[in-house]
């Protein structure tokens, strides 16, 4: 069986986590948070499904440097923004990360260098909401 059909989108790339199902107890699966009826994070589950082949990352590690972290904005309660730049084949790219407000670049620094390839270092990125 061909797994190119399982190829996400740049979209998907960017929106999914990868942790824990809290449904299968499996590890490395792509997410999909269960929120409860007042918005609160209560569970992850498997997000095409705890059987579907889907649901395991299938990325291959990049091996990239990190250049640069550089905080550019910082709100007094909800988030900061975050210019990261890494050296990957040659090539410079530059992410743009939103973090809580409490983020410290060594915190942030520790949790890029546990990445295996730019993709998660995508999924870094919070979506901070502003009531």
């Amino acid at each position: 069986m061909s797994t190119d059909k399982y190829q996400l989108s740049e979209v998907e790339e960017k929106t999914l986590s990868i942790g824990k199902c809290d449904f299968c107890d499996a590890e490395e699966r792509y997410l999909k948070p269960l929120h409860d009826k007042y918005g609160d994070h209560i569970l992850d589950r498997c997000f095409y499904g705890c059987e579907e082949e889907r649901s395991i990352p299938k990325e291959r590690k990049e091996n990239f440097e990190l250049l640069s972290i550089e905080e550019t904005y910082r709100s007094q309660c909800h988030e900061s923004k975050w210019e990261v730049s890494i050296k990957l084949n040659d090539k410079t790219l530059t992410i743009h990360l939103t973090r809580l407000n409490s983020e410290t670049e060594a915190g942030l620094r520790r949790e890029i260098l546990q990445c295996r390839n730019r993709h998660e270092i995508n999924r870094l990125n919070l979506i901070i909401f502003h009531n």
